[in-house]
Formats: C-alpha cells, sequence, structure tokens
C-alpha cells in the first residue's frame, strides 16, 4: 500500500520591515529617545498593519507591540512635562527662583 503525497507544509511569511522598525523604535523609545522615536514607532506600525492587511508580509503583533510602546513613550514624556511645569510654577509662586539683579 502506497501513501498519498502530502502537502507541503506551508511556507512562514516574513515579518514585514515596517514591523520591525516600529518595534525597535518603541523600544527605543522607552529606553532611550521618549518621544523622539514614540512618534516614528507610531507611524511605521500604522504602516505596516496596513500593508500586512494587503498581505505583504507577517508581524502584525511586532507592528501591535511598537505601537503600544510609542504610544507609552508619548504619554510618559507628556506626563514629565507636566511634572517639570508644576514644578516650576511652584516655585515662581513661591518665590525661590533667583532673580537677575
Amino acid at each position: 500500500m502506497t501513501q498519498a503525497p502530502s502537502a507541503a507544509p506551508p511556507v512562514p511569511q516574513k515579518n514585514n520591515t515596517l514591523a520591525i522598525v516600529s518595534l525597535v523604535c518603541g523600544i527605543a523609545s522607552l529606553v532611550l529617545c521618549g518621544c523622539l522615536a514614540g512618534i516614528p514607532a507610531i507611524i511605521c506600525a500604522h504602516i505596516a498593519k496596513k500593508q500586512i492587511a494587503q498581505g505583504q508580509g507577517g508581524g502584525a503583533t511586532l507592528a501591535k507591540v511598537g505601537m503600544i510602546l510609542g504610544i507609552i513613550s508619548i504619554v510618559l514624556t507628556v506626563i514629565v512635562i507636566i511634572i517639570y511645569v508644576a514644578i516650576f510654577g511652584f516655585a515662581i509662586a513661591a518665590g525661590t527662583m533667583p532673580t537677575a539683579q
């Protein structure tokens, strides 16, 4: 008895390059650059998601994680800016800032 030839296993799809770029920018935005890399992470992830939906590679999870990390980075940057403004505002209101004479 002979066996019928089996179908070849599906070839894994390569990850979309922009999805990888998005992930790298997202990680860099948290570790190094703040929103300087967070904004490109979100943009690249958005473009990568569109390309992946059209069948141009895989890596939807990479793009999603890159976008989330970029958003977290931007939110943290805004929070830090608000804290700095509040600190300087309280210092000015208390009159503890040195004045030029």
